[in-house]
Formats: C-alpha cells, sequence, structure tokens
C-alpha cells in the first residue's frame, strides 16, 4: 500500500507514468490523511495515468481504491486475483478482471453507482471479463469499435472484440462494438445500448449466458446449435 502522507485537500492524485504498477495490499491501496479543518481523515487518493502504457495491476484481497483514470486514451487496469473496490469512476484505456479474480464499483452518497468506461480503440478489446465485474447500479460503457469477423465458411471470428467469460452486472451497458460472452459466462444489465453492433451469445464451442432488462439498440445472436 502507498500513504502519501497528510495533505489539507479534499482530494490528492497518484501519478502512474509509463510503468506498470503492481499493488498486493489489502484495505486502502493508495491514499492520504485530509487534513483539512484540523482533522486527520485517511482519504483515497485518485489514481491518474499520464500515458497510454501506463498500468496499475492488483491482486490483494479486500483492496480499496479511489477513482481510477480520468481519460479513455490512457492508462488500463487490471485485476489480476483477489478482489477490489473502486469508491470512484473506473475511466481507462483498458480493462481486464483476471479469472478468479473481482472488481466491484461503489456506489456514491446518493447510491448511484460510479461509471465504468473504457478505450475507443478501433482494432483490439478494451474490456477482458474474466473473473467479475460487479457494477449492478452502475452504468457501464466498452469503448472499442471492434467487430466480429465473419468468415468465408460462415463461422465467427473474435479475436478483438471484447469478451466475458466471467460474470458481468450492469444497470446500463453500452457498447461501441461487438461483445462475446461464452465459456459459461454471464451477462445481466437492465438495459443494453449496442447501436448498431451485435452481442454474441455463445460461439462454435461454448455457451453464454445473457439477460437484459431492455435492449435500446443493436443486436443479440445466439445460434440455439451454441
Amino acid at each position: 500500500t502507498i500513504e502519501q502522507g497528510d495533505f489539507e485537500a479534499a482530494s490528492k492524485d497518484f501519478t502512474i507514468t509509463d510503468v506498470s504498477l503492481t499493488l498486493t495490499g489489502t484495505g486502502n491501496l493508495v491514499s492520504y490523511t485530509n487534513t483539512t479543518d484540523g482533522k486527520k481523515v485517511p482519504t483515497l487518493s485518485t489514481i491518474k495515468f499520464s500515458t497510454a502504457d501506463s498500468e496499475l495491476v492488483t491482486t490483494g484481497e479486500g483492496a480499496q481504491i479511489g477513482k481510477v483514470g480520468n481519460d479513455v486514451a490512457k492508462g488500463s487496469l487490471y485485476v489480476k486475483s483477489g478482489d477490489l473496490t473502486a469508491n470512484g469512476d473506473v475511466t481507462v484505456k483498458s480493462l481486464e478482471v483476471e479469472s478468479g479474480a473481482k472488481l466491484s464499483i461503489a456506489d456514491d452518497k446518493d447510491g448511484k453507482g460510479y461509471a465504468v468506461k473504457t478505450g475507443t480503440a478501433t482494432g483490439e478489446a478494451t474490456a477482458i471479463i474474466s473473473g467479475e465485474l460487479a457494477a449492478a447500479n452502475s452504468d457501464v460503457t466498452f469503448g472499442s469499435t471492434a467487430t466480429a469477423a465473419n468468415n468465408a465458411d460462415g463461422t465467427y471470428s473474435f479475436d478483438n472484440v471484447n469478451k466475458v467469460t466471467g460474470k458481468l452486472a450492469a444497470k446500463t451497458l453500452t457498447l461501441a462494438g461487438d461483445m462475446l460472452v461464452n465459456q459459461g459466462g454471464t451477462v445481466e444489465a437492465g438495459k443494453l445500448d449496442a447501436n448498431g453492433k451485435t452481442v454474441f451469445v455463445g460461439d462454435s464451442a461454448s455457451a453464454g449466458s445473457l439477460s437484459v432488462g431492455e435492449l435500446t439498440a443493436g443486436s443479440i445472436y445466439a445460434d440455439p446449435t451454441w
């Protein structure tokens, strides 16, 4: 864990530049002591990334972090193991939650989940959820515009699209590109907006599950042979 010391401020930035930083601790991973009004209040710092290649990796159980990122062109968050709770918006170029790991998105003081947003890459995935993304009260946006390739034999290739092989829960899920839910993965969303894009539920080798309260735009492809 990283303690930035005492500061008389409502928020404090911690910036990652051109490196992959791995934090293995539990509890507050990056924090400072807010000394405003003569008090000493442990407060989670805001994580920022200064470049596209900057990365934060977490592995601890019961880990807490503040706001992560503020630009979808910069930084990656990789929850490699354990469970991490984000107490602020997550705005990153790419997000990955490894199998067996969990990323939970906390609610703000009004009971609304903080938002999750990933980058707008054209030829690569910006969200890979092999573990669990628990954001049932949050607006989740996967910005990658990558789409599945339709092969000559009628099959599809999903090399570059966003994938859920674990579990994803969101209040609203907005997709700028295609998404694959397979290998037993499950997606639950109160509202799904995939304007002009497709959510593929299952592939030629494995099944997936999608539960949506309202489909506002987009297509769902669930071949019964899967």
